[in-house]
């Protein structure tokens, strides 16, 4: 245990159980300065100081350990008249939805996911900790603030109704989040074929894609937000909205994208970032103009031949980073029938059933036959076969694919020759 200073004695205290000494001093050392600080690495003696004084006001309990794991211990604990009322987080780097609602069944209040984020455990510990305070002075009061109790922990016991809430809400927000993006594909199907797919790996996710016309010009563009969930959808919403707005006063992609990162980087306290990679095709000619932002580059299917992937000469780095980053602009040329392929990756990056990921090369090889294939049809492909590959291996990341087929008239067609050489910033193909 700690040993608190006098002015600190009436301080929570939090118990931490874990049996991986590393976990312990990490936990113990964040915790320490603002709460008593117990540490138990097992669970009979967890048990143990949970049951003597002064008791804990908060256990933060891992789930995976030897002997009797934090399910049964979190079971005695509330089994226990003693200790029944002292709130159980669990830490746990388990994610499914079935050892959640067998958590919340045997009595625990919340989850913090290994890796632990710092941030979320104080924010965690804070909260909870408030709640026990209110619920011990309102045990002390008459009768109808101690029904007021009773239902506060009638709500907390009843764990599993109160997620199936969160996820009615979570279901509201995807249809919000869904709503954002752009639907219908080709606005104009005499001069390109555009299909986009986005599944989330949660209710909401991060990923993005957008395409929009200003001018003779298809603007399209694909990203990929850090971390996952609500935090990572409002800001793929930021980014979206951000280089719509941008891209329409400012012709020049390159400052495009420059300004869309000074806006990420500003007030970005979280430091979350995002991979982006965004184009503009003149449909008159087939010139693209691109830039790119830590992502990967397209794939390129001929109207005939093999698909390959763009190389790009060079590449700007994330954005939401560094606010002073550049982005150059690439340049290469579509011929009637082309087609372009940007994706995430959630798609090269999906883990089979036996651990092994999808990988570019497979990516390739499935759409080296799709000449002919309309782009949803080529967007639908890549999702079905990413799921055939997964199997029941539950899906880790996002995945967005965007397809575009150029096909104007051939007389308005540039050689794609001449405008991939005309200077030495010209994208490759490999």
């Amino acid at each position: 245990m700690n040993d608190a200073p006098d002015e600190r004695s009436a301080n929570p205290v939090v118990l931490i159980v874990d049996d991986t000494p590393e976990n312990l001093t990490i936990m113990n050392g964040l915790l320490k300065d603002a709460y008593r600080t117990r540490v138990a690495n097992s669970g009979e003696r967890a048990l143990k100081l949970a049951a003597a004084e002064p008791k804990p006001d908060l256990v933060l309990l891992d789930i995976m350990m030897p002997g009797m794991d934090g399910y049964e211990v979190c079971r005695r604990l509330k089994a226990d008249a003693a200790t029944h009322e002292i709130p159980v987080i669990f830490l746990t780097a388990k994610t499914q939805v079935e050892d959640e609602s067998r958590g919340f069944e045997v009595g625990c209040v919340d989850y913090i996911t290994k890796p632990i984020s710092p941030p979320i455990v104080l924010a965690r510990v804070r909260t909870h900790l408030a709640l026990k305070a209110a619920a011990d002075f309102l045990r002390d009061k008459n009768e109808y603030l101690a029904a007021e109790v009773a239902r506060r922990v009638r709500d907390l016991e009843a764990a599993t109704r109160a997620r199936q809430r969160v996820e009615t809400e979570l279901e509201v927000a995807h249809r919000i989040q869904m709503d954002m993006l752009p639907t219908g594909g080709s606005q104009d199907p005499e001069l390109y074929d555009l299909a986009a797919r986005l599944v989330p790996a949660r209710a909401v996710g991060g990923d993005l894609y957008d395409y929009f016309h200003l001018g003779s010009k298809l603007y399209f563009l694909v990203g990929d937000v850090s971390g996952k969930g609500v935090p990572a959808a409002l800001f793929m919403a930021r980014v979206k909205t951000l280089f719509a707005t941008v891209a329409r006063h400012e012709p020049d992609l390159s400052r495009v994208l420059a300004d869309v990162n000074r806006g990420l980087c500003a007030d970005n306290d979280a430091a979350m970032f995002a991979t982006l990679y965004a184009g503009t095709v003149d449909l008159d000619t087939g010139e693209v103009h691109c830039a790119a932002g830590g992502h990967e580059p397209p794939i390129l299917i001929p109207a005939s031949g093999e698909a390959a992937r763009i190389v790009p000469a060079d590449g700007g780095p994330a954005l939401g980073l560094q606010p002073e980053a550049a982005f150059p602009t690439m340049l290469y040329g579509l011929q009637p029938g082309d087609a372009l392929v940007l994706y995430t990756d959630g798609v090269t990056e999906a883990e089979s059933e036996q651990g092994g990921f999808f990988t570019d090369q497979r990516l390739l090889e499935l759409l080296s036959g799709a000449q002919k294939v309309s782009a949803a049809a080529i967007a639908d492909r890549v999702l079905s076969a990413v799921r055939e590959f997964a199997g029941k291996a539950s899906q880790s990341d996002d995945i967005t694919v965007l397809t575009l087929r150029y096909r104007p008239p051939t007389a308005h067609a540039t050689p794609t020759s001449d405008l991939r050489n005309r200077d030495d910033r010209s994208a490759r193909l490999r």
